[in-house]
């Protein structure tokens, strides 16, 4: 019988392999082809990503019929943006058959807190025209930045209108936190349908991404900025924890490895987070997302992962978006990171370069802060959220102490509600110290099974919350400034109609230095 764990390192050493053949441009030249396309190849757009003071990673997917198993020859056009017509770098890459003819085109020796313009040529076609920037160097003074985040856009239940509305925001970079793709066969009455059925295999994660990404205004919003990009569950499959369905299958190595191998051909990650993932396969998981950004001296960014590593929820093995009684393993450890990720951040957020930033900001995929205070812990709460986690969640609250970071922001998806709450030290004290302000976002487009009267009752049990509206589909951005940030809730007002208005559903300020104080502004 073959060992499950045997095959997730057999398929990733091999991925390791492609990716590290990829790079190695002679070999381009000497094993590659130059097809002949009948239509533009360059259907899924462009993106950028993983942007550090020096570089970023440019990616495309070639998609044609005219396409077979074998790897392509790609080239790229990097442009400054205050000079258009000049070409500062060029070069080709390799659309590897293996790889879904995805490309990862990672740059580096750029100038640091820059914008430039990219482009792909194959065959005589050009992809669109896409913009990165580089962040601002560690140590440099920056007087702002501004953040998109979102998550949750189930392709069936609506139009990705916010995107369109995004764009036209010009944020310096998209924090997506979380449910990119969404598994399941499109429901019955559902505004915008699809044909394919529920995700079974490599070949039906990459189906639904190019789905996903034929989406006009998710493509143009890739196109206008980097992204920073971690899952949730429905890249792989609802509520599963590790490797572990919640679906009753058991143990879902396989179908994990398929879907994580489908991310990394789809996003504009570096090559790090896949050959990272691979040393530590049978340890901690095996594709690495967590990381640090600095933004010069204004802020910090931790984006974590919460997902992969997670243990079996309190309350059995079967997490669910209800409610659960007082568990009898109440006192057995759970985790949420995994040892090797809470390691790195203690790590991350009590170096010397974290304590150069004014603003420390946690990216991360659901609701931080409890929806279940009226109770307290472990009665009545969602297992498959923080609630469920409490020692997890109790340990990465000492950690916000412990740093002392006085200007702390943490964001959130999952829950297709705005759910705006104070940190505090103790989730379940209100008298307790105030470490941080939390901004769970809601959704792109997946739709809300709650209600206007349980978001009353959200905020009259729940003193540590401040805001909380399920009605809305949407997107937020964080302006970072020196001495505040500011953070504006949008609204999309009809999510089955492409055409519809987006408005402002709530203003925001924290001072710098007063993270108790937030203003409805």
């Amino acid at each position: 019988m073959t060992d499950k764990r045997s095959f997730r390192r057999r398929d990733f050493v091999k991925l390791l392999g492609l990716v590290a053949a990829a790079a190695a441009l002679p070999y381009v030249a000497s094993t590659t082809r130059r097809p002949v396309f009948w239509g533009n190849p360059f259907q899924l757009g462009v993106a950028s990503g993983s942007p550090d003071a020096t570089g970023f990673v440019l990616w495309t997917r070639l998609l044609s019929e005219q396409l077979t198993d074998q790897d392509v020859v790609v080239e790229w056009e990097l442009f400054d943006a205050a000079q258009p017509d000049q070409v500062v770098r060029q070069g080709q890459a390799v659309a590897l058959a293996a790889l879904a003819h995805s490309v990862h085109v990672e740059l580096d020796g750029l100038k640091a807190n820059h914008w430039y313009h990219y482009r792909f040529r194959v065959a005589g076609y050009q992809s669109p025209l896409g913009r990165a920037r580089t962040l601002p160097a560690v140590g440099e003074a920056v007087s702002s930045i501004r953040l998109a985040y979102a998550s949750c856009q189930r392709y069936e239940d609506g139009y990705f209108t916010a995107y369109r509305h995004m764009r036209e925001q010009q944020p310096d970079l998209v924090c997506f936190v979380g449910d990119y793709i969404y598994e399941y066969r499109s429901r019955a009455g559902a505004p915008r349908p699809h044909s394919l059925r529920r995700i079974r295999n490599l070949n039906d994660y990459r189906a639904r991404y190019a789905l996903y990404k034929s989406d006009p205004d998710l493509q143009a919003m890739h196109a206008a900025c980097p992204w920073l990009i971690t899952w949730d569950d429905h890249e792989v499959e609802n509520n599963y924890f590790g490797q572990q369905s919640t679906e009753g299958r058991g143990d879902i190595s396989k179908l994990r490895a398929a879907a994580y191998q489908a991310f990394y051909e789809h996003m504009p990650l570096r090559s790090s987070s896949l050959i990272a993932g691979i040393e530590g396969l049978l340890k901690h998981g095996s594709l690495q997302l967590y990381q640090a950004l600095d933004i010069g001296k204004l802020a910090r960014l931790y984006l974590i992962d919460n997902r992969q590593y997670r243990a079996a929820p309190y309350c059995g093995e079967s997490p669910s978006d209800g409610v659960a009684a007082v568990c009898a393993d109440a006192k057995s450890y759970r985790t949420m990171l995994g040892e090797v990720q809470e390691q790195w951040l203690e790590q991350a957020m009590l170096s010397t370069q974290a304590k150069q930033a004014s603003w420390h900001v946690v990216v991360q995929q659901t609701r931080f802060t409890p929806a279940n205070y009226h109770v307290g812990a472990l009665r009545n709460m969602s297992r498959d959220s923080w609630d469920g986690y409490p020692e997890a969640r109790a340990r990465l609250l000492h950690l916000f102490q412990q740093s002392d970071h006085e200007n702390l922001v943490v964001l959130g998806g999952d829950i297709h509600q705005n759910w705006v709450a104070k940190v505090h030290a103790d989730p379940y004290n209100k008298e307790s110290k105030v470490l941080g302000t939390e901004f769970t976002g809601t959704s792109i487009s997946s739709q809300s099974r709650a209600t206007e009267a349980g978001m009353r009752r959200h905020l009259s049990r729940n003193p540590h919350l401040l805001y909380a509206n399920a009605e809305y589909r949407g997107y937020g951005l964080v302006e970072i400034q020196q001495n505040k940030t500011e953070v504006t809730l949008f609204a999309v007002e009809e999510i089955a109609n492409p055409e519809s208005a987006v408005s402002v559903l709530a203003r925001f300020a924290v001072p710098a230095g007063k993270p108790a104080a937030l203003q409805q502004l």
